[in-house]
């Protein structure tokens, strides 16, 4: 990693919580798709999208992707639950940021 990009992704950080997300299966065929979707979230480089920070192959040889946390988890996850009331124009105004 280079100077420049550790400077990125310090800014990029600005004292966030981490989050290691590790694979739960010995099926290969579900360790391929978990290290292929951390491979495409490597290239996301927008604000308003969660990014990639590293994959990391344990002791085991089962890999894990560091995330930044996010604090209310993903959107799905938030506006499925019964107890977080989500109005439209809230759920439109995530969209379009995440749209930007």
């Amino acid at each position: 990693m280079s100077l420049k990009s550790l400077t990125t992704l310090d800014e990029r950080m600005n004292d966030r919580i981490l989050y290691l997300c590790a694979a739960h299966s010995d099926n290969m065929r579900n360790l391929v798709e978990f290290l292929m979707e951390a491979v495409l979230m490597a290239d996301f480089d927008h604000r308003n999208v969660m990014w990639l920070i590293a994959i990391m192959i344990d002791n085991e040889m089962k890999p894990h992707v560091l995330l930044p946390l996010m604090e209310h988890g993903d959107l799905r996850s938030f506006v499925s639950k019964p107890t977080n009331v989500c109005i439209i124009h809230f759920v439109f105004r995530v969209l379009y940021k995440i749209s930007r």
